[in-house]
């Protein structure tokens, strides 16, 4: 009689519905990460022992870990940092801003696992993903950027009105986040909210 034992990373294996194996094999359903390792099988007949060593290395597509939203302040600089993993490393990669493919610039520099703003700008808010490939398939990561700016007034510089008239002045106002205090001020003097203002 021959008897055998196999082992994975020097701990007895044992069969089960996702590793079957013989004398002379060993069969996996369905190969995962955790499966790589050190494998050993051992038989032992009258005459003695004898054993085969293997390790097995698993291939998986590139995985990204990545917070799903930023928020940062218009004029600074800002990185972020993607986990990247994947066997082997993928080095092939795109990126791409609100759908559409992105190209490196002197505002805007990245790799496969990073993205760079040199001075942001309210046009950097939107929503980015990069994808990454190598032998085993292709994964991505995605994200949206929120651009924080300070107000800014669209208005006309000049107005005519007639004395006597109900006349009222409409500004544009943008800002992110929208401002909630301001101040009105008259020949540059502090404006108090009155009957007739």
């Amino acid at each position: 009689p021959v008897d055998f034992t196999w082992s994975f990373n020097g701990v007895e294996l044992l069969t089960s519905s996702e590793i079957t194996f013989g004398i002379d094999f060993i069969q996996f359903s369905s190969l995962s990460t955790s499966n790589a390792g050190n494998y050993s099988v051992t038989a032992t007949n009258t005459a003695g022992s004898g054993s085969g060593e293997f390790s097995l290395v698993i291939f998986y597509a590139p995985m990204y870990t990545v917070n799903t939203s930023f928020t940062a302040v218009e004029g600074n600089m800002f990185r972020i940092d993607l986990g990247l993993d994947g066997n082997p490393l993928p080095v092939d990669f795109t990126w791409s801003f609100n759908g559409v493919g992105l190209l490196t610039s002197s505002e805007i520099t990245f790799g496969i696992d990073f993205i760079e703003f040199s001075s942001l700008s309210s046009s950097n808010a939107g929503n980015y993903s990069v994808t990454a490939t190598n032998t085993a398939g292709s994964g991505s990561g995605e994200f949206s950027l929120v651009i924080f700016y300070a107000p800014m007034y669209t208005v006309n510089t000049s107005f005519t009105a007639v004395e006597g008239n109900m006349y009222r002045i409409d500004l544009v106002l943008d800002g992110n986040p929208l401002p909630v205090d301001f101040t009105w001020s008259f020949n540059g003097v502090g404006l108090l909210t009155s009957s007739e203002i």
